[in-house]
């Protein structure tokens, strides 16, 4: 399912992607910009919400860093 998900992900981004390069003049130094900005959020906002799911499971603050 969650594969599922990314892949529909990835299309939703192809389709805004085109949308932005036909009707909207984004200098390709803003796109990248919030490329890296938006890669980033979603990697912190990915092991914030992680960390608090395996918190609630029980594991300790100190299992949660050892993991990998």
């Amino acid at each position: 399912l969650f594969a599922w998900h990314a892949i529909e992900e990835m299309e939703h981004r192809d389709v805004a992607f085109d949308v932005m390069r036909q009707v909207g003049e984004v200098p390709e130094s803003t796109r990248r910009f919030v490329l890296v900005l938006t890669t980033v959020l979603m990697f912190g906002f990915t092991l914030y919400r992680t960390n608090i799911m395996l918190k609630c499971d029980g594991f300790s603050p100190r299992e949660r860093l050892l993991m990998n």
